[in-house]
């Protein structure tokens, strides 16, 4: 043999261990494709359920979120309805309770000032000795004579006196 037939046969001893080492792998990636169909027929067996329950969990959610909303606009036009209603009380009743509360206010002082205004013996009482002695000195007040206003400029030094 020559050495060209040495190289063919060396060359075909060589492509079929290619071709053996090939044909292993390809066994071995057919093996992990089929664990992994039955793999994925369990995972798709067991989510499908779990797709109806949240499908099922997600149409609940829904109408209770609808009711949740309906509530709340219920909500929010009775507030507005109370806030005007409220108003409206306050308006109606503010002003003429004011009223009847001043009154009786008056009328609380009225009676105070009658009781206080003469004591049992008929003597003029010193609650209403005073303000007769104001009313008595604002009228002195009065009748004092008032000087009339000068013209003359005040000076610098009058009027660091007068501060």
């Amino acid at each position: 043999m020559t050495w060209w037939g040495w190289l063919l046969a060396a060359t075909a001893v060589v492509l079929l261990a290619v071709v053996v080492a090939l044909a292993l792998v390809i066994r071995r990636l057919i093996g992990s494709v089929r664990e992994l169909a039955s793999g994925l027929d369990g995972l798709r067996q067991q989510t499908l359920p779990l797709l109806a329950d949240t499908r099922s969990a997600l149409r609940k959610s829904e109408g209770v979120n609808r009711r949740a909303d309906q509530l709340i606009d219920t909500a929010t036009s009775i507030t507005g309805t109370v806030d005007a209603a409220t108003r409206l009380a306050y308006s109606v009743v503010s002003n003429p309770l004011v009223r009847i509360l001043s009154f009786f206010t008056g009328t609380r002082r009225a009676a105070k000032r009658l009781r206080n205004a003469t004591s049992p013996d008929g003597a003029i009482s010193r609650r209403t000795q005073i303000p007769r002695q104001i009313q008595q000195a604002r009228s002195t007040v009065r009748e004092l004579p008032v000087s009339k206003p000068t013209n003359k400029p005040i000076s610098k030094r009058s009027r660091k006196a007068s501060q």
